[in-house]
Parts: C-alpha cells; structure tokens; sequence
C-alpha cells in the first residue's frame, strides 16, 4: 500500500510538472491552472467517511498563482480545521444543532481528497483546462492524467466505510470509474438533492451517498443529514 500511495505521488508530481512547463509559454493554461493538490486531510485507515471533491478551490496561494504542487498529506482534517462554505456546511451537518449528526468525532478522523487534483477557480474553468490540455497538446487521460486510477488507488488505500461525494458531477465521475455502480438500492432511492450507489472496492461493497450543491453551499443539509444517520450510523 505505501509503494502504491509512493508512485501515485511520483505520478502527480510528474503531472503538475508539465503543467507548469507548458503554463510558462500558454497564458490560457496560465489563467485556468492555479496548483496541485492531493490531501486535505491526513491518510486515514478505515475511516468511518471518505470525503470526495470535484477538484479543489483556490487557496490564499493559488490566488498569487504560485502553481505549488502538494503531495504531502495535511497533519489535520481541513474541514474541522478551516472557515469557508463548504467546510461550515459540513460542521453543520456533523454539528450540535437540532436534528444534525452531534458527531464532529467523524468528521475530525475522516479522509478527504477530489477526484481531480489541479485547482482551478470553478468547475467550469476545471473542465475547460482539461479540454484545453487534451486537444491543443494531446495530454489525455490514457497518457497523462489519471483521476480514475488515482481515486481507485486511494479508496483501495484508505477503505472508507462510506463515501460521501460532494456534488452529483463526482458521482457522476465515479459511474465513469466504476461502471457497476448500483444506484437506488436503498430506502431512500435518489433526488434532487442527493444520489446513492454501491462502488465495489476489492471485493468490499462501499456505499456513496452524493449531496446536490449549489455552488459551494449543499442543499437541504437536513436531508443530508437524516440520510447519513439513517445509512451510516445505525
């Protein structure tokens, strides 16, 4: 598992590389890729949730367009740690409040990661990069980048009980991953506000409970909630 965890790091590292090479002479690339970034959290084993983004935001650094490549894990969950939209709307749900998990427990010892590591400003400017990348200079998912290998590489590492996907375009992404994704096994079926799957890790059925966003806020955070009590803590 450590070598495993080692390459996909050599691996990244060589990916920002690139990036960051073809950035100095394309003021496009330039404008959309703001850094790299892997770990929001420390690599915790067998936590009770997995985090999953769609790609991270732009941070203090990014903002001076630093295109800092990190790799190393953070020595604490940023969501407890940290004061912004998502990260309040997730301590809101793993709160005190009434009808909230009362839990701030799991959200302290989870794993969090996205399924693609460069930081852009929106989504749009995410898959307007890649789409950038791919056709003006043929860096591909098959030969360059590698989110669906990365994010099966960790799951495989971290055995998450749950994961929880920030966002229906992730678990759009991991349908992509894991084409025997089964959806509306549970209860509660799927809406607008969220969706629910089954991902097969080695052998290991591992539930994905998906939030709606709107922006950086999660819709319904009640119902979020009450889903995550009912499925995750029973």
């Amino acid at each position: 598992m450590e070598s495993n965890l080692k390459n996909l790091k050599k691996d990244v590292k060589s990916f920002a590389k690139k990036i960051v090479k073809i950035a100095k002479t394309d003021e496009k690339v330039r404008d959309l890729y703001k850094g790299t970034k892997i770990f929001f959290s420390p690599v915790v084993k067998n936590p009770k949730f997995m985090f999953l983004g769609i790609n991270p935001g732009v941070s203090p650094a990014a903002k001076e367009n630093k295109l800092k490549c990190e790799v190393k894990p953070m020595k604490k969950m940023d969501y407890s740690a940290e004061d912004y939209r998502l990260a309040n709307g997730w301590k809101y749900i793993f709160g005190e409040k009434d009808g909230m998990l009362n839990r701030m427990d799991l959200l302290e010892n989870s794993f969090k990661t996205n399924f693609y590591y460069v930081t852009t400003k929106d989504m749009d400017s995410l898959y307007e990069l890649l789409n950038l990348l791919k056709n003006k200079y043929n860096l591909t998912e098959e030969s360059f980048f590698k989110p669906c290998e990365w994010t099966k590489t960790l799951i495989s590492i971290v055995n998450p009980e749950f994961i929880l996907a920030e966002g229906f375009a992730v678990f759009d992404e991991l349908k992509r991953c894991y084409p025997d994704i089964m959806c509306d096994s549970t209860q509660w079926g799927n809406n607008e506000n969220y969706k629910i799957g089954y991902i097969n890790n080695e052998g290991t059925s591992v539930e994905v409970i998906a939030c709606s966003r709107r922006h950086s806020d999660i819709r319904n955070a009640s119902e979020i909630a009450e889903i995550i009590k009912s499925e995750c803590l029973n």
